[in-house]
């Protein structure tokens, strides 16, 4: 069911989801537009609600630096001239610069060559009018235009130009995914200590965003009150996390000091130290017992409820504890079943990007889980980039039909399982860190375990359902 927040501020045009707010009475004499509107190329609600969060993040912030008096356009004007010094062959440089004795004196030289022409104007009135474009050059040479300061209502912005690179193999999903706790974090910030240059962030800004979650996180864990849920039931909302808090603080950090070093503002790392012991935080996902997989995951018709797709997770993960997301963007030439050793291939590749560098691998396949690469291959990869949508199908699953172990136990507990079940059989380092995907803390000699070491160990482990064997 959608509810009336998820559709604030949207409206649907021809197919299509836009961004629809008028410009608030207070800004009004600043900001000569009575609407902003600005399409969100999607016609997808999921898509265009993430998006909608991104460009109000904008446009708050575009309306705040209107507010403090500051040039929307400073930026822009700024790298302009930038860009027309190395045009014209020279290094842009603060007036403190080119009057330094460091300055070599050739290079000044070349500087007033160049200025040459329009410098024999003065723009007064009865002498001739420096060109638009001589002023810009003037602007260029001599530096000017000063380098405006980077707020932090544009930090997401600039760290999203500093790390390009990172981005390169992200599918769009991945990439939203990515950006949205990022944009999070900076309105949190922006909500307790107004929009601030980063350059004047202090200690105590830092420690008092800080003390800003921990109040945050001990008034939900105190005022909790217990909500209905189905069947007349009630219970309490989960509260916060201190993981919560920690995430937001790093990524301020994160972001401040990569766009620091981009700019080379040798901004101090205000944010170091200060998050929170999460010792409290011992909600780890525990994991499915080996009988409980057998008995009841495993037991005839138990997994018919779900799609194709789905099942196909649920039955691929059980004896290769590969992670939902991987599977669910298994391509058709990921999956190789005419193989002497049926197995899949876990890779990253344009559109996906992989959570590690070694979750790279291939995976033998054996009793349910070669019966789940089946209907993987069939279903396409429908649930490629819809992880969310994946595990909240399966889950409610599982919930509805009596399948979870525990409250606790999730889709992602088989994972857990299979972990736990290669430490019983006491897999070597290397094969557990091979089969999970994980960092083998080791000099990198050789090709690693082949298929058939790799099949030796999970067929030592593997579960089928009650009645069948290897």
């Amino acid at each position: 069911m959608t509810r009336s927040k998820d559709l604030k501020w949207l409206k649907r045009r021809d197919g299509r989801w836009h961004y629809e707010r008028r410009v608030p009475t207070k800004f009004a004499d600043k900001d000569p537009r009575k609407q902003v509107r600005i399409s969100l190329e999607t016609d997808d609600l999921a898509e265009a609600v993430v998006a909608r969060d991104r460009v109000n993040d904008a446009v708050e912030g575009y309306w705040a630096s209107l507010a403090k008096g500051a040039d929307p356009n400073a930026r822009a004007r700024y790298q302009a001239a930038v860009d027309r010094a190395r045009l014209e062959g020279f290094i842009y440089r603060q007036p403190a610069a080119l009057t330094s004795l460091d300055l070599p004196d050739h290079e000044l030289i070349a500087r007033l060559r160049k200025l040459g022409v329009a410098m024999e104007g003065d723009g007064a009135t009865d002498g001739p009018k420096i060109p638009v474009d001589e002023k810009q050059l003037v602007a260029a040479l001599t530096g000017a235009v000063p380098e405006p300061a980077i707020l932090l209502s544009t930090l997401v912005e600039e760290y999203e130009k500093a790390t390009r690179d990172e981005r390169l193999t992200m599918s769009d999903m991945q990439v939203r995914k990515w950006r949205l706790p990022l944009h999070r974090a900076v309105r949190n910030i922006i909500s307790v200590l107004g929009d601030k240059p980063i350059a004047d962030l202090s200690r105590s800004d830092a420690v008092a965003f800080r003390d800003w979650w921990f109040e945050r996180i001990q008034e939900e864990a105190e005022n909790a009150e217990e909500i209905t849920v189905a069947g007349g039931k009630t219970k309490k909302p989960r509260p916060l996390k201190a993981e919560t808090g920690n995430k937001d603080l790093t990524h301020i950090g994160k972001m401040i000091a990569k766009v620091s070093d981009r700019h080379d503002l040798d901004l101090p790392r205000r944010f170091r130290g200060l998050r929170f012991s999460d010792e409290g935080d011992d909600e780890k996902r525990p994991p499915y017992s080996a009988e409980f997989i057998r008995d009841k995951l495993l037991a005839p018709g138990a997994l018919d409820g779900l799609n194709e797709a789905a099942r196909g997770v649920v039955l691929t993960m059980v004896n290769t504890g590969a992670r939902p997301s991987e599977l669910a963007a298994l391509r058709v030439e990921d999956i190789h079943l005419e193989a002497d050793i049926p197995f899949i291939t876990i890779i990253q590749y344009r559109g996906r990007k992989l959570k590690t560098k070694y979750s790279a691998r291939d995976l033998p396949l054996v009793g349910p889980s070669l019966d789940g690469a089946r209907l993987l291959l069939a279903a396409g990869g429908i649930y490629k980039d819809q992880g969310g949508t994946l595990s909240a199908t399966v889950n409610k699953f599982l919930s509805e039909n009596d399948l979870r172990e525990t409250k606790r136990h999730t889709l992602y507990s088989l994972r857990h399982g299979f972990k736990d079940r290669l430490t019983d059989a006491d897999a070597p380092d290397l094969i557990d860190s091979e089969l999970m995907g994980h960092k083998f803390d080791r000099p990198d000699y050789g090709s690693g375990p082949t298929l058939a070491k790799k099949l030796e160990w999970i067929l030592k482990i593997a579960i089928y359902p009650a009645g069948e064997e290897a």
